[in-house]
């Protein structure tokens, strides 16, 4: 499962009506006793993938880093498959956009609503919604 030291990623995909509903990537990358099969959780494993995709280390960092980070900190790994349980209820609601039956969707610079929140407010801001701060 490993190509000259590289990691290779297998992935699974499960779909309803051509819509993507559910699945799992695995990482697979010799270890120095084991070899993992759950997804992805090695910092430097995830970071080398990156790099093969063809990342900067500036990339990885801003995309990434606070999982890189927190796999540091020990978050556990696990495996299996995550199912799309919105993308179930989208096709349920008969919508054609996932963004319709999420809470706090993407916009198309890959930001929600509430990232970058709680942040300060402009007066601007106050001045629009008809607020005054006493």
């Amino acid at each position: 499962f490993v190509s000259n030291g590289a990691p290779v990623v297998e992935s699974t995909t499960f779909s309803a009506n051509s819509a993507d509903i559910g699945g799992g990537a695995y990482v697979q990358a010799t270890g120095a006793l084991t070899v993992t099969q759950v997804r992805a959780h090695e910092p430097e494993v995830l970071k080398q993938t990156f790099k093969i995709m063809g990342y900067s280390d500036e990339e990885i960092q801003a995309s990434v880093g606070h999982m890189l980070e927190a796999f540091k900190l020990g978050t556990p790994p696990h495996g299996g498959i995550a199912l799309g349980l919105d993308r179930l209820v989208m096709l349920l609601a008969n919508e054609s956009s996932i963004k319709e039956t999420i809470a706090f969707p993407m916009t198309s610079t890959g930001k929600t609503a509430i990232m970058d929140a709680p942040a300060e407010v402009s007066s601007e801001q106050l001045k629009e919604l008809g607020i005054r701060v006493a």
